[in-house]
């Protein structure tokens, strides 16, 4: 029986389901060559079509946290590769490094990852490789690994048989000045800041893909490279994502000379002790390098490429707020709301005073609200008292923000919250909060914050660390009421 990542690559697939006695039949026509792959017990060939029983992919699906049974093309490659938890089981396997002026770490790493493996959890052939480095690092990495002729990638893929990795030109990435210029040599804090953002938007765009499973290596570059590499990926980083260090044994190491150990003999001289070696004899390690993952603390338009550029700056500053307490002040005289840095959304009177209402709560401990249903007339008494409330609560806000009139018309008409009146505010506050915070948004938006039927929503911030100025002396809102 094919497993079920091998079954999300195939061609054709055909379904027919009978129920009986809780019993199905999934049929699926199989190419030859995955035939071969998967020989079929006899009484099951029936000309290369095997009979799985749904019961089994069933299991095989559950215990891969995937759904086999929705659509047999697409569903069930989404399901594979939610499912993949190794980097060897992904489509496309990245390995990303920087690199100097010493190209053999591209090698040395490649040779550590697919031929000794010495110190690696699982094979990795990479499909692809992407460096990061200067002009002067790219042009050595161009000449000393693909040269047509004598490059030594395309020597070690020859030598050990490496088939189907992608490393040409254009995935050398050069670091560019703010004005364009490729950078020599990092010199400066500006071209330190360039590399940074470099490496960190080629971290998050490749962590994006959820078919791809992502190698760094930290052999190469400078140190401030290889700590933004490093940190980049803790910021990106998924559980599938790997992180290492490559370690070749003296009097190898360094050496201009060496690329990798040769299958062969291979005579490099090594100047400071006046004498040849062999290449062959060298010893190559690759150190799995354990890391933080942080990505999910990350706000999802960071985490996504909707905003365009990921600069280095921004990414650490938002998570850091991120996992910092949120913390608002309400600014009833000025109309706006004010975070923790000191930025400022400016609201309407409506969505002020619906905020307010909804901080108020939060700030008393009260129950998370239930967003009314749709159907005023089919709310249990119990209910349109709630939304009742609601609306009574609402109009407190209403009064402490200075706006009473032109406010909550649908309201006064029904007596109580409303759905759409409900979604309305909560929408218009979200859609403000992005545009003037991005992506700490979603710490200061009205969300969901208990599970349920309907879920419960509310503000997650501390009850101590909202603040409302401007409001007039008088009793807090909602305290009249216990809801």
């Amino acid at each position: 029986m094919p497993h079920l990542q091998d079954t999300e690559r195939l061609p054709h697939i055909r379904q027919t389901f009978r129920t009986k006695q809780n019993t199905a039949s999934c049929v699926m026509l199989l190419p030859s060559r995955q035939r071969q792959r998967n020989p079929v017990p006899r009484g099951q060939e029936c000309t290369g079509i095997i009979v799985i029983r749904i019961r089994q992919i069933s299991q095989a699906a559950s215990n891969q946290g995937a759904s086999f049974m929705n659509s047999p093309q697409t569903n069930s490659k989404q399901a594979a590769l939610r499912s993949a938890t190794s980097p060897h089981q992904f489509p496309r396997r990245i390995l990303l490094m920087v690199t100097g002026r010493t190209p053999q770490v591209v090698t040395e790493t490649l040779y550590a990852l697919t031929v000794e493996r010495t110190g690696v959890r699982e094979p990795f052939l990479p499909t692809e490789v992407h460096l990061v480095t200067t002009a002067e690092g790219a042009q050595d990495a161009r000449l000393a690994l693909l040269d047509p002729k004598d490059g030594w990638f395309r020597r070690l893929c020859a030598d050990y048989d490496l088939q189907g990795i992608q490393f040409t030109q254009e995935q050398i990435h050069i670091i560019h000045d703010e004005q364009g210029n490729a950078v020599d040599d990092i010199r400066n804090a500006a071209e330190h800041e360039a590399c940074a953002d470099l490496i960190t938007d080629l971290v998050r765009r490749f962590t994006v893909a959820d078919d791809a499973a992502l190698h760094v290596s930290l052999a190469g570059g400078r140190k401030t490279m290889t700590y933004y590499l490093g940190n980049a990926l803790t910021l990106f980083g998924r559980p599938w994502d790997r992180l290492s260090h490559v370690l070749v044994n003296q009097p190898y190491e360094s050496n201009r000379e060496f690329f990798y150990p040769t299958p062969r003999t291979q005579r490099i001289y090594v100047q400071s002790l006046n004498r040849y070696f062999d290449a062959r004899e060298a010893e190559v390690t690759l150190a799995d390098i354990p890391f933080v993952r942080l990505r999910d603390n990350l706000p999802s338009q960071l985490r996504s490429l909707e905003q365009g550029l990921a600069h280095f700056t921004d990414v650490v500053t938002a998570m850091q707020q991120a996992l910092e307490p949120a913390a608002v002040r309400i600014d009833l005289d000025g109309g706006a709301i004010e975070i923790a840095d000191g930025r400022r959304v400016p609201l309407s009177g409506a969505d002020l005073a619906f905020y307010l209402w909804v901080a108020q709560r939060t700030r008393q401990g009260r129950e998370p609200l239930r967003i009314p249903g749709k159907t005023p007339k089919r709310w249990p008494p119990q209910q349109r008292a709630l939304y009742a409330d609601y609306a009574d609560e609402y109009f407190e806000a209403a009064d402490h923000a200075g706006a009473r009139e032109g406010t909550g018309i649908e309201l006064r008409a029904e007596r109580a919250m409303t759905n759409g009146f409900f979604h309305q505010r909560k929408h218009s506050i979200h859609d403000l909060l992005e545009q003037h915070l991005g992506p700490l948004a979603d710490a200061y938006a009205i969300r969901a914050i208990k599970p349920g039927r309907p879920a419960g929503y509310g503000l997650k911030i501390a009850p101590e660390r909202i603040e409302v100025v401007g409001a007039p002396t008088s009793t807090p809102v909602g305290a009249a009421s216990g809801a």
